[in-house]
């Protein structure tokens, strides 16, 4: 059994970015304001994201990423381990 929960897990994390992606139509329209205000020199702000596991987090960062580059932004991924490394 834990076996198969191991591999199950593989699989799911695996899986990439959605093909569709529903919802969170709020959020994005606030990340695309930011993108815009930062654009006409106003200042920035953070953007946080955050949810329970499998709540859509990295299909909403794909979103996010989609939209920054359309305006034009350099865009880059740090992996989660990098945050942990020592320097």
């Amino acid at each position: 059994m834990a076996e198969s929960l191991r591999f199950t897990s593989r699989i799911i994390s695996d899986r990439g970015p959605a093909e569709y992606f529903h919802g969170r139509t709020q959020i994005l329209c606030d990340f695309e304001d930011l993108l815009r205000r930062v654009r006409k020199g106003e200042n920035g702000t953070t953007f946080l994201i955050q949810g329970a596991p499998g709540a859509g987090k990295t299909a909403l960062l794909y979103e996010c990423e989609k939209r920054a580059i359309a305006y034009e932004w350099d865009v880059t991924n740090i992996e989660v381990g990098a945050l942990w490394d020592p320097v």
